[in-house]
């Protein structure tokens, strides 16, 4: 996500819709929703001419993945088969300026959500498995 302040919002309405669409189909299945933001200061896009500067340093990036993150924790989940909500979530937090793609990386320190954060990308596998015991076994 290039233009996270603009576009988080939108994110965030996608994957309650997908819970929506997905639980309509089938109030037995399980949806979960991946949301992965870019903390690069800058970044190169294909769509256009110049590079897009994100924010003004590190510091700067980290307060806008820190914004995204609480917009995630407030997408509604939901431990049953009735509700509202995705059944798991999960943040994901890289740094590709899309120019050095051998620079790009995975980021595993704050803000990204740390291990035993539930929006760690360990803790959304053990809820899938977690519910789709309950659920099927």
């Amino acid at each position: 996500m290039t233009e996270h302040r603009k576009a988080v919002k939108n994110r965030k309405r996608d994957l309650e819709a997908h819970h929506e669409h997905v639980h309509h189909y089938d109030n037995q299945a399980i949806a979960g929703g991946v949301f992965v933001v870019n903390q690069a200061v800058t970044f190169r896009s294909p769509l256009r001419t110049s590079r897009t500067v994100h924010a003004r340093d590190q510091r700067g990036a980290a307060a806008l993945v820190e914004h995204c993150l609480s917009e995630m924790r407030n997408v509604a989940e939901r431990s049953d088969t009735s509700g509202y909500g995705l059944e798991a979530k999960c943040f994901i937090v890289v740094d590709m300026d899309n120019e050095d793609l051998a620079s790009t990386n995975y980021v595993e320190r704050p803000p990204a959500p740390l291990t035993g954060d539930p929006l760690n990308y360990d803790s959304f596998l053990q809820r899938i498995c977690s519910v789709y015991e309950r659920r099927f076994t």
